[in-house]
């Protein structure tokens, strides 16, 4: 009994180490592969004809994605993308803990984002800085498209984390093969935390 009891502790070690290490290279590609876990396939999105929220007046803080955009598009699939972004004074705030939202499909989108609720327009860019979010718990992410004037349909329904370890470029696009709405979450993870300079 002793022997088997010892063999089923073995095993459940084994498999926590297995998925750390998978969770934890993960987190470090980047990928043009769409999030699976804890969304709506386009199969499962909902549509609805309700209100849109109210637009947060304390919203993320526009961008200028001129030159940001079609740099993307070349370098997509490269390595470090996000370190080598072109810069300019209005991403000068894109450090730890902090989501860059940038579409460059066709269709207007429309974020929420824990408590903050945001449009973004097509060829658009916003900043959601770590002050906005929340670092002690998960918080709800609702990410939808537009149908029509009064119709919006949920593309993504998830829950995200943020720590000041890691920045997140999040793209969205058309994609090429299908001309269908695409999204691809990218993630730099910072050497070192962002230093306190007050």
């Amino acid at each position: 009994m002793n022997a088997i009891i010892r063999y089923a502790l073995a095993f459940q070690l084994c498999m926590v180490f297995t998925t750390a290490n998978t969770v934890s290279d993960t987190a470090k590609k980047t990928s043009e592969e769409e999030v699976t876990c804890c969304v709506h396939s386009d199969s499962e999105a909902s549509i609805t004809n309700e209100a849109i929220p109210d637009i947060a007046t304390d919203a993320p803080k526009a961008v200028d994605v001129t030159e940001v955009i079609p740099f993307i598009q070349r370098e997509l699939k490269k390595r470090d993308l996000i370190a080598r972004l072109p810069q300019n004074e209005s991403l000068a705030d894109f450090d730890g803990g902090s989501y860059l939202f940038i579409n460059a499909s066709d269709t207007k989108l429309l974020c929420e984002i824990g408590e903050r609720t945001f449009e973004l327009a097509s060829g658009e860019g916003r900043l959601l800085q770590s002050a906005f979010t929340q670092t002690d718990k998960p918080y709800q992410v609702t990410l939808s498209y537009q149908l029509d004037d009064t119709t919006w349909k949920v593309y993504k329904d998830t829950r995200w984390t943020t720590t000041k370890s890691y920045r997140s470029l999040i793209y969205f696009h058309k994609d090429p093969d299908n001309g269908r709405l695409k999204m691809v979450p990218m993630v730099d993870i910072l050497p070192y935390a962002q230093p306190n300079n007050e």
